[in-house]
C-alpha cells in the first residue's frame, strides 16, 4: 500500500498539494467500495454506476484541464494508446491531441479484440466505420507527412515489424523499407491464382509462386541483415 501511495503521488505531482491529497483520498475510498462490490460478485451495471459516481466526484474536484492531465497519466485508454503509438513516437502535443479525439471512441466501443469479435455484424460494421472516420480525423489533424506516418504506425503488423527492427538493432528506416516491400508483394501474392488463370498459366502456378517468393526473399534479406533476420521476420508473420 505504501508503494501504491508513492506511485500515485508521482502521478499526481502536477496538482497543487491540497488537491493531490484530496484526490488521493477520493481514489482510495472508491477503491475500497469497488473491493466491497467484488465480494458480492457485482454485475456490469453496478460497476458502471460506481465508475460514473467516481468520475462525477473527480470532475467536481478538478478543473477540466486537471482531469484531462490525470486521464493522460492513468487511464486505460492512455495506456492502450501509448502502446498503439509506440512506432509513431508522438510529441506530447500530438499525443494529447490524438487522445482527445480517441477517448470518445474508446468510451463508446470496446477496445478489446475479444469484445470486438463478439459484436453482432451490424454493430461491428458500425464500429469499423467509426474507426475509419476516427483515423481520417486524426490524419487531418496531424497533416502530412505525420498523418500518413500515423496511419502506418497503428497497423499491428507495422508495430511488430518496428519492434523486430529494434530488436535486431537495424537502422530505424528499415521498418518503412520492409513495409514498402510487404505492400508491393501482398497484392501480387494475393492475385497469383487469378492472374495465372487469366494468362493460361495454371499449370505453372507453383513455379510462379516459388519465383515470387524468391524475388521477395532477395529484396528482404539485405534489409534484414541476412538469414537470421529473415527467419525472425518470418516468425512474426
Amino acid at each position: 500500500l505504501a508503494r501504491a501511495n508513492t506511485s500515485l503521488g508521482l502521478v499526481l505531482d502536477f496538482l497543487p498539494p491540497d488537491k493531490a491529497t484530496a484526490l488521493r483520498k477520493l481514489t482510495e475510498s472508491f477503491d475500497v467500495r469497488r473491493g466491497e462490490l467484488y465480494l458480492g460478485l457485482p454485475d456490469r451495471d453496478q460497476l458502471l454506476a460506481l465508475e460514473q459516481e467516481r468520475r462525477a466526484a473527480m470532475a467536481a474536484l478538478l478543473t477540466p484541464a486537471e482531469l484531462l492531465d490525470y486521464d493522460l497519466r492513468t487511464s486505460t485508454i492512455s495506456r492502450t494508446l501509448r502502446d498503439e503509438l509506440s512506432a509513431f513516437t508522438p510529441t506530447e502535443a500530438e499525443f494529447r491531441a490524438i487522445y482527445e479525439l480517441r477517448a470518445p471512441f474508446s468510451e463508446r466501443f470496446s477496445s478489446s479484440t475479444i469484445d470486438s469479435l463478439a459484436l453482432p455484424p451490424e454493430a461491428r460494421r458500425e464500429r469499423d466505420a467509426a474507426q475509419a472516420a476516427l483515423t481520417e480525423q486524426i490524419k487531418a489533424m496531424l497533416g502530412e507527412p505525420r498523418g500518413s506516418q500515423y496511419e502506418r504506425s497503428i497497423d499491428y503488423t507495422y508495430r511488430r515489424t518496428n519492434q523486430l527492427v529494434a530488436r535486431l538493432e537495424l537502422p530505424a528506416q528499415t521498418t518503412d523499407q520492409l513495409w514498402a516491400v510487404q505492400k508491393e508483394f501482398e497484392p501480387r501474392a494475393r492475385n497469383i491464382y487469378t492472374d495465372a488463370q487469366a494468362s493460361g498459366q495454371m499449370g505453372q502456378i507453383e513455379q510462379i509462386r516459388a519465383a515470387l517468393y524468391q524475388e521477395a526473399l532477395a529484396r528482404l534479406t539485405p534489409l534484414l541483415g541476412g538469414a537470421r533476420g529473415v527467419e525472425a521476420y518470418r516468425e512474426i508473420g
